[in-house]
């Protein structure tokens, strides 16, 4: 589940920190390890991490999707994907050549339950990562592309990203928008 995932995030945190810790920490992470980071952390403020870098980082949680004809593909995407999930057991996005492991039922219930409800909870419902990610308190690099067209869209995304430490004492979040392949990235004008 997404709760067993920032778990995790979570103790692999510590174990480094334990091996170095005088060393800075910060993560440097993509899709799905930005937003545990940034949820374990906002979890935890012990948790050892002094920066997250998120690489297209965004949820897909409606209420951060600006656009309506977006937010209904993703409702439909997760629908078909929950009707494989049914089916199949698992997302086999390894055979769907989307990533190199295999979603499991219960993450794939809990990104469903997030596209279709615009709640973001763990699967008992005790834990809100919608105010998780408000608390992350440790400085956010943001980076997306602007090419993403459902995924990571940058609209979407600085939807989240503007939500990212909205109630930390010292908000700190930069974003940064890749234009394309040459042009380098770009930080973008209004964050």
């Amino acid at each position: 589940s997404y709760d067993h995932l920032v778990e995790a995030v979570g103790r692999a945190i510590g174990f480094v920190h334990r091996r170095r810790p005088d060393a800075p920490l910060a993560v440097l992470g993509h899709s799905l390890t930005s937003h545990l980071t940034i949820n374990a952390r906002g979890l935890d403020p012990c948790l050892p991490v002094g920066a997250i870098v998120a690489f297209s980082g965004g949820v897909w949680l409606p209420r951060w999707e600006p656009s309506g004809w977006f937010r209904w593909r993703k409702r439909a995407t997760i629908r078909l994907l929950r009707w494989v999930v049914s089916r199949v057991g698992r997302l086999p996005v390894r055979r769907l050549r989307l990533g190199n492991e295999d979603e499991s039922r219960s993450y794939l219930g809990q990104l469903a339950e997030l596209v279709l409800t615009d709640r973001w909870r763990s699967c008992n419902g005790s834990v809100d990562y919608v105010e998780a990610t408000a608390r992350c308190d440790v400085p956010v690099l943001g980076v997306m592309a602007a090419g993403d067209r459902i995924l990571s869209r940058p609209a979407a995304v600085l939807g989240y990203f503007d939500h990212v430490g909205s109630a930390a004492p010292r908000r700190r979040v930069t974003t940064m928008l890749a234009r394309g392949r040459d042009k380098g990235l770009k930080r973008d004008p209004d964050h």
